[in-house]
């Protein structure tokens, strides 16, 4: 029994010593191609393998080793090699690793950025400019702030400039965040004579096609009335005609009544002045900036094919509580600027009328407005003067509000909201008695006495507000949020009656009505991106949406009344894309386009743009532009029975309606 468990045992070394044998793996190969070496371990060890031959082939194994088990061989041959290998049951997959991107070393570049102030009040200085290293020019946005980026320098020499202000001159170096402070360059100076001498630096002209800034510090200087002094400003620039047009608005290189676009802080407003020509709806104590684009704009400016005055109001001082007052022949201005922590400000402005601007002894209303025509029937009846008419102009009422809240936050954002209220309200009677003689064979030899009622009234409401977000989401990155309201009103009412003084019976009675609406609402998303040696892109996307709405109501006698009402509606979404490319030191290239979807009448309104500017000598600028713009809200003539035109807000509804110009 223990021979035969001897011989078992025996039997059981052996089976253990031959598995042993066969799991034992011993290479030795000196310079053997990969693809052969795989092949002798499937052949002679049994292990299964799945790679290609063609990608093995190019690498030679010099190893001379033995292995316990086959895991151990493999991963030992691939120790050093590009190959991934990975064990798939009893199978080893060997497969060629994917070829890492080299990282190229990044090229270097330096990033200056900042934002120009006034100094004292640290109120931001919209669009100034700034010139690096005397061949690149920059424009800051609408809170001052800039940033550039270059590739070779890393100390940049900065000149900084703004209408009414001295030249800034600085080196920054790169990283560099700082605020830019300029002082103001108003002098007072004791009584002298002038002779002769022109208002130096009243304007800058020339950086952009058909683009000017107004010095707005001098606006408080100009002769005339203070209410209106950026109104007359604007009018005494070139390419803005002051003589011949209605004082109600802009007529910029020929364009006609609405087709100019007023913004103040970013909300539109539908007309400059109301009732009283001596009064704008814009006070000046509380702007800060006045751009006057009259034509060849970029892609950034829509909706109007006239000019663009941009306007835009100050944030207030951030150091010490401010006050203004001023008393002109017209209203009362006051002025109050209060700072909080340093941080944020709050302006208030009101203005109001104090007394009867009108006197009656200056109407002569029975006199016609525009000259008869010659082959009228009533040119031979048509009396020019009536005497013992007594007028009474109701006291005239002129008042309007601004309010706006600045917030400076940590990381250099700013938000503010501004907010405008304003309008006027003008009534006017007038009465007399006159003999009327009838007419006819049967009318007799006596007059007929009879009293004449005349009254008029006109209303003007102008309200907006904006809210304005200014942030930086990248080192290279501007943005703004801009969300906008604007409402206009405009009422009138004439009335004339005609009654016997005899017997009180009403004769004739003359009554016209006319209101007109008109609202605009946005939401716009607008972004600068400062790109390398001067180069930016500007891009923006948003929403437009204009309604507006005529009421005319006509009673006069021997005709059936009128009353028409029109509501007018347009919605629009856009996108413009504008890229600023410098081409050397002389030449600049601005090329664009803007996109109009017009949501209601489902039509797409693509308008190109494209303006180059040579730098013929440090002062000699040539510019040449050209564009496609469209208008979507406009004003439309009406003509009464007397010739008087009355300008109507209205929106176009369908594609043909839409204004067009080049």
């Amino acid at each position: 029994m223990s021979r035969k468990i001897s011989i078992l045992l025996v039997f059981i070394l052996l089976a253990l010593s031959t598995f042993a044998q066969q799991q034992t793996i011993k290479i030795d190969a000196q310079n053997l191609p990969l693809n052969e070496l795989m092949v002798q371990l499937r052949d002679v060890h049994n292990i299964q393998l799945s790679f290609n031959h063609n990608e093995l082939s190019k690498y030679t194994v010099a190893l001379s080793q033995q292995f316990a088990s086959p895991d151990e061989a493999i991963n030992q041959i691939f120790l050093d090699l590009p190959f991934d290998v990975k064990k798939k049951g009893d199978v080893f997959v060997i497969v060629l690793q994917k070829k890492k991107k080299t990282d190229l070393p990044k090229p270097i570049t330096h990033t200056i950025s900042g934002q120009v102030v006034e100094a004292g009040s640290f109120e931001p200085l919209p669009f100034s400019h700034i010139l690096i290293n005397n061949n690149r020019h920059l424009v800051s946005d609408i809170n001052g702030v800039f940033s550039y980026t270059a590739s070779a320098d890393s100390t940049f020499h900065v000149q900084v400039s703004h209408l009414g202000y001295f030249i800034f001159d600085t080196l920054l170096y790169s990283g560099a965040k700082p605020k830019l402070e300029l002082k103001s360059s108003i002098y007072g100076l004791s009584e002298i004579k002038v002779l002769d001498n022109l208002v130096a630096r009243a304007a800058l002209i020339g950086d952009q096609p058909g683009n000017m800034k107004i010095n707005h510090s001098i606006a408080r200087f100009l002769p005339g009335q203070g209410d209106n002094s950026v109104f007359n400003l604007i009018r005494l620039m070139p390419g803005i005609q002051a003589a011949g047009e209605q004082n109600s608005d802009l007529v910029i290189w020929g364009s006609y009544e609405g087709q100019s676009q007023i913004t103040f802080d970013g909300f539109t407003l539908f007309g400059l002045k109301n009732y009283n020509d001596n009064i704008s709806v814009v006070n000046p104590f509380v702007v800060k900036n006045i751009e006057v684009f009259k034509g060849g704009y970029d892609a950034r400016f829509g909706n109007r094919v006239g000019g663009i005055v941009n306007i835009t109001g100050i944030n207030g001082t951030l150091r010490k509580p401010s006050f203004s007052f001023n008393v002109n022949t017209a209203t009362i201005n006051t002025l109050a600027e209060i700072p909080f922590r340093k941080k944020s400000s709050l302006v208030v402005a009101l203005r109001h009328s104090f007394y009867n601007l009108y006197n009656p002894d200056d109407f002569n209303i029975f006199a016609p407005t525009r000259p008869q025509l010659i082959n009228s029937r009533s040119q031979n009846t048509t009396r020019t003067s009536i005497t013992d008419v007594d007028v009474y102009p109701d006291d005239y009422l002129f008042r309007d509000l601004n309010l706006k809240y600045t917030i400076n936050f940590n990381n250099n954002s700013q938000l503010f909201v501004s907010a405008y209220g304003g309008g006027d309200r003008f009534r006017l009677s007038a009465q007399t008695e006159v003999q009327w003689k009838p007419r006819g064979r049967d009318a007799g030899s006596g007059t007929i006495p009879l009293n004449v009622n005349y009254s008029s009234s006109e209303q003007n409401t102008q309200r907006g507000f904006s809210i304005n977000y200014a942030f930086k989401p990248h080192n290279k990155v501007h943005s703004n949020l801009i969300i906008a309201h604007s409402a206009y009103n405009k009422q009138v009412v004439d009335s004339v009656e005609i009654v016997s003084a005899n017997s009180g019976i009403v004769s004739n009675r003359d009554l016209l009505y006319t209101l007109n609406t008109a609202r605009e609402n946005a939401i716009r998303f607008e972004n600068t991106i400062s790109l390398n040696n001067g180069h930016q892109i500007e891009t923006g996307s948003g929403f437009f949406g204009n309604r507006a709405l005529v009421v005319n109501q006509i009673t006069l006698p021997n005709l059936p009344d009128i009353d028409q009402s029109t509501a007018f509606r347009n919605t629009r979404l856009f996108f413009y894309l504008n890229d600023i490319l410098p081409l050397g030191s002389r030449l600049t290239l601005r090329s664009g386009a803007r996109v109009n979807w017009v949501v209601l009448a489902r039509s797409l309104f693509f308008e190109p743009r494209i303006s180059v500017a040579y730098k013929i000598s440090t002062a000699v600028k040539a510019h040449v532009a050209w564009g496609i713009y469209n208008q979507y809200a406009y004003k439309m003539a009406t003509v009464d029975k007397d010739n008087n035109y009355t300008w109507l807000w209205v929106t176009a509804r369908e594609r043909n309606q839409v204004l067009g110009a080049t």
